[in-house]
């Protein structure tokens, strides 16, 4: 039980992915926060992925802290924040030496980056979403229209509306992947926190999947540029693909 556990030590914290960054589903945070508050319990969640996709209101929901990034919102990398319901009582400095951050960090702040995150939030517009989801609508739809045994991961669960994943019997992620790239589309065989390992998915492992699911799956994420064309380019390409791959 992992309340229990957490009562038992003395500095007790949840932190929960707001959205899975592989496959796309929410998280059901609501719920997950009355338990922490019931327990007095500190509640982080990573709100990387569905900030800019999904309207947020961190007051409303009621969590201790969140983490956001300034490149998924269109900043520039390696700049990003730790929202705090309050400085009391919840966070301490690291390291100690600085007065920087009300001295919970010491060291320089990249300002180019800051700045640029700030911007980008000011210009972020939450409405263009919809336009991303109908066309991930539209892609869903017609991934599964070519009737190739294709299957979407966590179809019928809330996910955000940029990204998903997709299964492909018998065929391996990284032999898609590289099929795909040499085509001109750029998808990914997971996070991309872990590019580069040729290794079955950890979170469809801990989901329940098998490893040969695991290890066939790659992630799709859209952008506000993507069109329904495109859409139909990828489908083209994939089905040749997958004939191709499935003859050898």
């Amino acid at each position: 039980n992992i309340i229990n556990s957490l009562k038992a030590h003395k500095n007790k914290i949840i932190s929960i992915m707001f959205a899975n960054n592989e496959t796309g589903i929410i998280q059901p945070i609501d719920k997950i926060n009355k338990i922490a508050k019931k327990n007095n319990i500190l509640f982080h969640s990573d709100a990387v992925q569905v900030v800019g996709r999904l309207n947020v209101d961190f007051m409303k929901l009621g969590l201790d802290m969140i983490t956001i990034s300034s490149h998924k919102i269109g900043g520039p990398n390696g700049s990003g924040a730790l929202v705090i319901s309050s400085k009391k009582n919840i966070i301490n400095p690291l390291f100690l030496g600085g007065q920087q951050e009300d001295s919970l960090r010491s060291g320089t702040e990249p300002l180019l980056s800051i700045a640029g995150f700030g911007a980008a939030a000011k210009i972020l517009n939450i409405n263009k979403i919809n336009n991303i989801k109908n066309v991930k609508d539209y892609f869903e739809s017609e991934i599964k229209n070519i009737n190739m045994g294709i299957q979407i991961i966590g179809e019928n669960s809330n996910r955000i509306p940029n990204t998903f994943m997709i299964y492909t019997p018998s065929i391996k992620a990284e032999t898609l992947l590289i099929a795909l790239d040499l085509e001109g589309f750029e998808v990914s065989t997971g996070s991309a926190c872990s590019s580069g390992k040729a290794e079955p998915s950890r979170v469809l492992m801990k989901m329940g999947y098998n490893k040969e699911v695991a290890s066939s799956v790659i992630r799709i994420s859209l952008g506000i540029q993507n069109t329904k064309i495109e859409i139909n380019k990828f489908i083209q390409v994939l089905t040749k693909i997958i004939k191709r791959l499935k003859n050898k």
